[in-house]
């Protein structure tokens, strides 16, 4: 059982995101040098004036949305972490919820990641109930890394 705790999995997201972001700013940014350098003027007319290229190319907001619910150890990955004398981490394990499945005491995670004034990035993580464990506490099992 493969697990990753919900802050790190927040973090490896915010960096994924900033990753895109830069990205995408690269990318728009040599298309435009393409397109300026190729089309200067139609019939006179120079169509790249009045354009405000790298004008709201950033990424403001990404708000990503799911539930989780409480992931119960199988019995051959406990019986694998007695024989190896592995020590489960402490915590609550949870899981993501698949479409259509019902679980009981499942917790609802809202995870914003926007831009703050000066243009840097933050991240949010606003759990629902507000009685669910804190965000630390939560192992996300069987996440892709």
């Amino acid at each position: 059982m493969r697990s990753i705790r919900l802050t790190e999995w927040v973090i490896a997201i915010l960096n994924e995101t900033i990753r895109a972001d830069a990205e995408f700013q690269l990318n728009q940014r040599n298309a435009w040098i393409e397109f300026s350098n190729k089309t200067e003027m139609v019939d006179g007319i120079d169509i790249t004036a009045g354009f405000q290229h790298q004008r709201s190319l950033l990424m403001k907001e990404l708000t990503f949305d799911f539930d989780l619910i409480p992931d119960v150890p199988r019995f051959w990955d406990k019986v694998l972490n007695l024989i190896l004398f592995r020590q489960p981490q402490h915590g609550y394990y949870y899981r993501l919820k698949k479409k259509g499945e019902t679980g009981i005491a499942d917790i609802h995670v809202k995870m914003i990641i926007k831009r703050d004034q000066e243009e840097r990035f933050q991240q949010e993580v606003i759990l629902d109930p507000k009685d669910s464990p804190k965000a630390e506490d939560i192992h996300v099992v069987d996440v892709a890394r």
